[in-house]
């Protein structure tokens, strides 16, 4: 049986059910944006929903364009740091932040280029 673990914490767990979240670009304010469709289980649900909403331009859609994709916002550092450095675009996202006390949504997630590295809410790593 194979475990991964560091310090008595798994790598691989998660207590965010559903960590995945969209994102598109915005042309109205010429930068990358998060697509409020909701949060998802899955990588791909996240995928399938958010190309749904964009090319059909939904509610949740609305002013987003292609290029997207979807960014794991969760608990686990870990998990957070890989997703990150695999998914993200440096062009679209100015780093991975910390979220104290977010932990009912993931206190790990992406800030989108263009917003503050630091607010009262959150700081990047």
């Amino acid at each position: 049986m194979l475990s991964l673990s560091l310090g008595g914490c798994s790598l691989l767990e998660e207590s965010v059910a559903t960590p995945w979240m969209a994102y598109a670009k915005m042309p109205q304010y010429n930068r990358t944006g998060w697509v409020w469709n909701g949060r998802h289980a899955t990588y791909r649900d996240c995928m399938e929903r958010a190309e749904y909403d964009i090319d059909n331009q939904t509610i949740n859609g609305k002013g987003s364009a292609r290029p997207f994709g979807c960014m794991y916002t969760g608990n686990n550092y870990w998990l957070s740091w890989y997703y990150y450095l695999t998914l993200a675009k440096d062009e679209d996202f100015e780093c991975l932040a910390k979220q104290p006390g977010l932990k009912a949504i993931g206190e790990y997630s992406p800030v989108t280029k263009g917003a503050p590295r630091k607010t009262a809410d959150y700081y990047c790593l």
